[in-house]
């Protein structure tokens, strides 16, 4: 019995013990998808949608990402992520309906969030025949024409308060006449 216990309590304590789970579906406040809906040939958002808090999320990020021409589809929802460096920060929960794992790319190219890795689900992103996909063009922090604030040397995101510059000093007070 003791032993059963043991076993059981590793397999527990392996399972829960997920670092940053991903995939689960969640609910993006006045975006509606049916989860039901196994055919789904062209969602009407050709852009990434991005909720937080996400209460129903552990990240507390929820991501509606939209198929892209030739990916393997499936059930186009959105899903509990969060930010990453590599695929290997990405958990899929065992009940995610993302059937083919995750990848850690880029959701969005504007906004807040622009050029941040999100785990995202590879059934909505099309891979090409040599498996690397590129970074987003508009990610490239060597161009200057590229204004998304996360990237290096440029100002901070308003409300991101992950970004700082060596810059971040206060203002001197100009001196009053007496």
């Amino acid at each position: 019995m003791i032993r059963h216990l043991s076993i059981f309590t590793v397999f527990f304590l392996f399972v829960a013990c997920s670092t940053n789970p991903v995939g689960n579906v969640c609910v993006i406040e006045g975006f509606n998808v049916d989860p039901t809906e196994t055919e789904i040939e062209e969602n009407s958002n050709s852009e990434a949608i991005v909720s937080s808090p996400a209460l129903d999320c552990t990240s507390r990020v929820c991501l509606f990402q939209p198929n892209e021409a030739g990916a393997a589809g499936g059930v186009n929802v959105p899903l509990c992520s969060d930010f990453c460096e590599s695929a290997s920060d990405c958990d899929r929960e065992t009940s995610s309906p993302c059937e083919t794992g995750f990848s850690c790319e880029v959701a969005s190219t504007t906004g807040p969030l622009c050029c941040q890795r999100m785990c995202i689900c590879n059934d909505f992103l099309f891979v090409p025949e040599s498996g690397e996909r590129e970074e987003p063009s508009a990610c490239d922090p060597d161009n200057q024409a590229n204004l998304c604030c996360n990237l290096p040397g440029r100002d901070i995101c308003p409300g991101n308060a992950n970004n700082s510059t060596p810059d971040d000093e206060p203002a001197e007070e100009p001196e009053e006449d007496a």
